[in-house]
């Protein structure tokens, strides 16, 4: 809304700005000198000036009839949107289902509108694993096929929604799950995943590896791959790119070739940064001195090389063991260089992404119950805030009295933080369309709602 006022000049204006509702103060943004309110100025000349407005406890929720499953969030901070993808089994209004599970696609913006829903319609049941944004606004999705030859889906939609190209990716002789994907900053596209290949001199055989590909943004076709060689089986849970390098973060089930840290338990946690040519520059292995499974599920690098991955490790809880969601710190050689496990329930604590802010802070998300003691519905979504060296722990619980998984954040440039969770039931007032609905809720980075 704009507002035009002629008065004298030489005139002392006071502008005050009062919200309205469900909104809050941002601040007098362009032309105050200022940004607390009131704004005052003399008016000796054209004066333009912009107040800033935003909706308290903001939270949208998206689905359809029947079933969602949201897996994954990015933010276009040039068009001040924010995109879910995941998998349904419902279909908008108007619209058929399909027979099984597809891939979905849907836009949000910056005032608790969602803009619009779209389904990636092919044969068979379809998992979504990953979105991003490339540099001129294009939406990536990836996803597989959970049956058959686990055929691979890139797609690729414009900013209004239009789907351009949906790929199927079918790895020779062999399967290929897409689990995550990227964008370089010349606009390539990165794909990472697992399947068996005989890519980079790994071997053919049995046990899957971790397998990255990247692809022409015009033809679609596939410039490079490399196979992450080891002596079993490899998984992969979070891909990431950060200033061109290339983070996959999952899982291994044995050695991996040139990795810092020895394979130790039945499941140990995997982080591999490749350049932009996919030559690998650092394979790390962290195993807790505790039998059990540790998992990454994403990782970030900060301007000094510094790794910091999230996920789920066994920690020693007094004379038992448990599982943690927890974030891991290496240095750029692979080191340990610190580790902070949340305190919480046995309730299948879960760490999905972490990233950094403007200030340094460390920013986590994911799922815990009981964190800190706390009473709560199952499995909560947290935001965990921490040091650069994994001190000074600060945290939030939102509780929408059901199983809140994934929890998966996307951060802004503006340190704002948008969180995906899922409810049964009812959210702050929103009831479900089916049995199962995605939100999505803003925070700040000091861990305030928005």
């Amino acid at each position: 809304m704009t507002c035009d006022l002629q008065v004298p000049q030489g005139t002392g204006v006071t502008l005050n700005a009062s919200p309205a509702g469900n909104s809050a103060l941002e601040g007098w943004l362009a032309g105050c000198g200022t940004t607390g309110d009131p704004c005052t100025l003399t008016v000796d000349a054209n004066h333009s000036v912009t107040v800033g407005f935003y909706l308290k406890n903001w939270l949208v929720p998206l689905g359809t009839a029947s079933t969602e499953d949201p897996v994954q969030i990015a933010v276009d901070d040039n068009a001040g949107a924010i995109y879910v993808v995941g998998s349904t089994y419902g279909a908008p209004a108007n619209e058929t289902p399909s027979l099984g599970s597809d891939i979905f696609l849907a836009k949000l913006d910056r005032v608790e509108r969602l803009l619009w829903f779209k389904r990636i319609i092919l044969t068979g049941d379809q998992r979504a694993t990953g979105v991003a944004v490339g540099p001129e606004g294009q939406i990536y999705v990836t996803g597989y096929s959970p049956g058959g030859d686990y055929a691979a889906q890139l797609a690729r939609f414009e900013a209004d929604g239009t789907e351009t190209w949906v790929e199927s990716v079918v790895q020779p002789n062999s399967y290929l799950r897409a689990k995550g994907v990227g964008v370089l900053s010349n606009g390539e596209i990165v794909m990472a995943g697992e399947g068996d290949a005989n890519l980079e001199g790994c071997l053919y055989g049995t046990s899957q590896r971790v397998l990255v590909k990247v692809f022409n943004p015009q033809t679609r076709a596939v410039t490079r791959e490399k196979c992450v060689q080891g002596t079993t089986a490899q998984y992969v849970f979070g891909v990431n790119v950060v200033a061109d390098k290339i983070l996959v973060s999952g899982y291994t089930q044995g050695s991996v070739v040139g990795s810092v840290g020895n394979f130790q338990g039945y499941a140990d946690a995997l982080l591999v940064r490749l350049d932009s040519q996919l030559n690998t520059t650092r394979a790390v292995i962290h195993s807790e001195p505790v039998y059990g499974a540790d998992v990454f599920h994403g990782a970030t690098e900060d301007g000094s090389g510094n790794l910091y991955a999230v996920g789920t490790v066994v920690v020693p809880d007094g004379q038992e063991y448990r599982d943690a969601f927890a974030v891991v710190k290496f240095s750029s050689a692979g080191a340990v260089l610190g580790r902070y496990a949340l305190p919480s329930g046995t309730g299948g604590p879960q760490g999905r992404s972490v990233g950094i802010t403007s200030t340094g802070r460390i920013l986590a998300s994911g799922t815990a119950s009981s964190v800190n003691g706390m009473a709560g519905q199952f499995q909560d979504v947290v935001l965990l805030s921490l040091a650069s060296d994994l001190t000074d722990p600060q945290f939030v619980v939102f509780d929408s009295t059901s199983v809140d998984q994934p929890g998966a954040m996307a951060l802004s440039s503006d340190d704002e933080v948008f969180i995906l969770g899922t409810f049964h039931s009812s959210v702050e007032g929103f009831s479900t369309l089916g049995q199962n609905d995605a939100y999505v809720i803003r925070y700040t980075a000091d861990l305030q709602r928005r």
